[in-house]
């Protein structure tokens, strides 16, 4: 899992920086209109700021025109455009291999002018973690555009790409206070030299070929001729170090971004309601509206056969113990709901709403190939006890795959407490099952409660006994005590 931490400033109804930490499974509780949609929502921003270069999106061009965005105006902070949307993405890279951004005939240009019998290459950074923030604002000559970009490793600040309103030129600066530690960085002394030498470590560096600070995640950052200069250290051909300096930048500025692309474009977003497959339904072999819900029959009806026996294990005896087997008929892969008590078959739409509610969410969980998933509500018009057992179905699917994300909206007790159940659960103990078993850290509880007129995000840390450090705010479990 690379998303570990998303910060936000002035969207929607968050003004001031509110920070939401990351885990396998990380569920969001809190009231209506609390605020817990607005974390799932900025990451559908952020993928069509940095996919579609859209900053201003009507509805969410990845999840389907049911998802709706309604532009900058309806994002911002009280819809007041003198703000600024701060999004704020932890990633973790300590296993990440980032991109240099140099081809074979570069490295073998460098090479040659070195006059090195071995091939070139940079040592690999390393880097536990790295931050990507974009502060978007809005002008009139020019709408709403990423007026700086900041880069951080390892929790330093290291640089910052600016632009100014309705202007062309887009520089960067790096962090003074950064540069020697890049040295330690790269297991390699001479790195904060190339720098120093190079651009100067806090001055105003031009970049070419750019017209946002957002930067492009397929090419190298080019520095203008007239940031650089020669310091001698690369003999008759200085532009070689131009060159192995603009590769440094682009692999700890560009690349990065890279991998938050790669990670966005993973996202499948369920949204609050899901439609019902009308009758004679013909699936679609590329799911894309998995907001609607019809991307899980979609997906369902031309998947391989593992993972169809994997979402009927969930309506199994050993699952929702439901007495519903879903399978494929005809040309059109229509989806088929055999009644296995009444030995009868149904469309999809015959059935009660809930099986429809819970369907998509059960897809996405099974599929191996759905490694970030958020999903607003999946209890939603089901019995308590399949509430309980979405959290076993979480725990199976990231216990399969440790790199997979799942980010809910809930307002279901019975998950929460299943999961905590799992938490506390010993060998020894009635109805133990080792593979159920998860670890605190595995689980973010974030709830979402106003606090001052303002909203407020607070982790509820669960402890080794399966329980939480601090009270529950704001009453959630505490309803029941009051009506029993």
């Amino acid at each position: 899992m690379l998303l570990k931490k998303i910060k936000l400033t002035n969207f929607k109804g968050i003004k001031e920086t509110v920070s939401i930490p990351l885990a396998p499974i990380t569920l969001l509780f809190g009231g209506n209109s609390s605020g817990k949609s607005t974390v799932l929502q900025s990451l559908l921003y952020l993928y069509e700021i940095l996919v579609n270069k859209d900053l201003d999106p009507v509805k969410s061009s990845k999840q389907g025109s049911n998802c709706l965005l309604n532009g900058f105006e309806n994002l911002v902070h009280c819809k007041d455009l003198t703000n600024v949307i701060s999004i704020e993405v932890e990633l973790d890279t300590s296993s990440v291999i980032l991109d240099s951004f140099l081809s074979e005939t570069e490295e073998m240009h460098i090479l040659k002018s070195l006059d090195q019998a071995a091939s070139f290459a940079l040592n690999e950074p390393s880097i536990d973690s790295i931050n990507l923030r974009l502060d978007i604002a809005f002008s009139e000559e020019e709408g709403p555009y990423v007026k700086q970009t900041t880069v951080s490793l390892n929790g330093d600040l290291f640089a910052e790409i600016n632009k100014e309103a309705s202007s062309k030129q887009v520089w960067l600066v790096i962090d003074s206070r950064s540069v020697e530690k890049l040295n330690s960085i790269y297991s390699d002394s001479s790195i904060s030299n190339i720098i120093s030498d190079g651009v100067g470590a806090g001055s105003f560096i031009t970049l070419d070929k750019v017209k946002t600070t957002v930067p492009d995640p397929d090419s190298r950052l080019i520095i203008n001729d007239n940031s650089w200069t020669d310091s001698g250290a690369f003999g008759e051909n200085p532009f070689v170090g131009k060159l192995v300096l603009e590769a440094i930048l682009s692999q700890l500025i560009s690349a990065p971004f890279k991998v938050l692309i790669k990670e966005l474009n993973k996202l499948l977003h369920i949204g609050p309601v899901r439609d019902i497959p009308i009758r004679g339904y013909a699936p679609n072999k590329l799911p894309t509206d998995w907001y609607s819900g019809l991307a899980g029959w979609d997906r369902f009806a031309f998947a391989e056969a593992k993972l169809k026996d994997k979402v009927n294990a969930a309506f199994s005896e050993k699952g929702f113990d439901s007495k519903y087997k879903f399978t494929t008929k005809g040309y059109y892969n229509h989806v088929i709901v055999e009644d296995t008590k009444l030995n009868i078959t149904h469309e999809p739409v015959e059935l009660g709403i809930g099986i429809s509610q819970i369907f998509p969410f059960i897809v996405a969980a099974s599929d191996e190939k759905a490694t970030f998933v958020s999903v607003e509500q999946p209890e939603l018009h089901i019995h308590p006890s399949w509430q309980l057992k979405i959290a076993d179905i979480l725990i199976d699917s990231i216990k399969a795959n440790p790199q997979r994300m799942f980010l809910i909206e809930t307002h279901s007790e019975h998950l929460m407490l299943r999961l905590l159940n799992r938490v506390r659960m010993q060998e020894g103990d009635e109805g133990f099952d080792e593979s159920l078993k998860i670890e605190p850290e595995n689980i973010s509880a974030i709830c979402v409660y106003p606090h001052e007129g303002k909203p407020y995000y607070q982790r509820q840390t669960v402890t080794d006994d399966g329980d939480f450090e601090l009270d529950w705010p704001e009453g959630f479990f505490e309803e029941r005590f009051g009506e029993v």
